[in-house]
């Protein structure tokens, strides 16, 4: 019975070890792009194991791995992989979260600003939350606002394929519509034109 449980429990202790590192930084697009994990972030952490700093003065990514603080330059990360799964890539001095990346790549930024309400004779402000979706045509190229304009200026092809992209997508806010598996649609139309 004895050796019995010690397989187990060496069996049980080996599936930790092979587990796939679930958090940490890309310190470039091919690391991002073969899925390879620069500096792995310690896993007993949870989700304390990598803070990005936004204050301008320390422009910094810390990560927590293995009895150890390491601090990075932010400029040198390409992206960096939460616990939960979401992956922000860091550029402009803004974390965008990568929320489609089958064609285009479509990110997410979430803003909190400040909205004045007028009370009688007196002024306050409210924080509003505001959703703003960038693009990118490949993982190296500048991240641009998801407007229509935008899209047709990267995306010069030829007059058909604009005048296609026109039809199917007319204004700003239809680029931002998805399917049942969450896909952007304008995606699915780049993929099925290429």
């Amino acid at each position: 019975m004895r050796p019995i449980l010690l397989m187990l429990l060496f069996l049980g202790q080996w599936h930790l070890y092979a587990q796939k590192p679930c958090s940490g930084i890309f310190l470039s697009a091919d690391d991002y792009q073969k899925n390879h994990i620069s500096l792995v972030a310690d896993t007993t952490l949870c989700r304390k194991n990598i803070r990005i700093d936004d204050f301008f003065m320390r422009p910094f990514v810390w990560i927590k791995s293995q009895d150890s603080l390491k601090k990075i330059p932010r400029n040198s990360v390409f992206a960096v992989k939460t616990a939960e799964g979401k992956v922000y890539r860091l550029a402009n001095d803004e974390n965008y979260q990568l929320i489609d990346s089958s064609k285009i790549f479509i990110y997410l930024l979430e803003k909190t600003v400040y909205v004045p309400v007028r009370k009688l004779y007196t002024t306050r402000f409210d924080t509003k939350t505001v959703r703003e979706y960038y693009f990118s045509c490949s993982k190296t190229s500048p991240i641009q606002l998801l407007t229509l304009q935008n899209l047709r200026l990267a995306m010069l092809q030829n007059k058909s394929f604009d005048e296609e992209l026109i039809v199917h997508f007319p204004s700003d806010q239809s680029l931002l519509k998805q399917n049942e598996q969450g896909q952007f649609e304008i995606n699915q139309f780049l993929m099925t034109k290429k």
